[in-house]
């Protein structure tokens, strides 16, 4: 709880100075270490809502809605969404990053970081969405370089653009879980559903 309640204070401080791009950065940095080190002693899926709300804010005021693709650097995965021009994967510089003319949006998933990738998928996928009641039960398949995926009960509610860019949350977390399992980006096709069962096609790129 002491890196959540330091970080919730330095995003107080950079709302107070109006720095809005940089105190939602810093609220989307929560979410990631909210999962990794806060078990079942709290709400998990309330700090969550309220980190992808703050995420909804930004994504409505930078007018985004189109797909983002997780992209793994080592044992960290972040959501890449064009913003003009050609979509590229440059290294993070900040919420926004400009390269060759072209800007994207990096986001950090709800997950973003990996410690063990040795793990099985299963396992990283019970140890980071069922042991922290996020949902009730998920399965993949893969089929190719697509894993389709089916969630029974999400405990979470994802707001509509931050749906639209990156999935919903179990959905997100998931894509984040393959794309450093496989070392590629990946990106979800489509997702359907609601909260109490919800199917997604998540396709990894060569």
């Amino acid at each position: 709880m002491g890196i959540f309640g330091t970080l919730l204070s330095l995003s107080s401080f950079f709302i107070l100075r109006d720095n809005t791009l940089t105190a939602l950065g810093i609220g989307i940095v929560i979410i990631g270490l909210t999962l990794i080190y806060i078990r079942d002693e709290v709400d998990l899926s309330a700090i969550i809502e309220g980190g992808l709300a703050n995420l909804e804010l930004l994504l409505e005021d930078l007018d985004v809605s189109q797909r983002g693709y997780y992209f793994p650097n080592g044992n960290k995965v972040y959501v890449y969404v064009a913003l003009n021009g050609k979509l590229s994967f440059p290294e993070p510089q900040g919420v926004i990053t400009t390269q060759g003319g072209s800007s994207v949006l990096v986001l950090h998933p709800p997950i973003y970081f990996i410690k063990d990738l040795n793990k099985s998928l299963d396992s990283l996928i019970n140890e980071y969405v069922i042991e922290r009641s996020l949902a009730e039960d998920v399965k993949v398949v893969k089929n190719g370089n697509v894993y389709a995926l089916e969630v029974k009960g999400s405990k979470v509610y994802t707001p509509g653009r931050v749906k639209l860019v990156m999935g919903s949350c179990v959905s997100s977390i998931v894509a984040s879980i393959i794309a450093l399992k496989e070392g590629k980006p990946c990106v979800i096709k489509e997702e359907k559903g609601d909260d109490k069962r919800s199917t997604a096609l998540i396709e990894v790129l060569s």
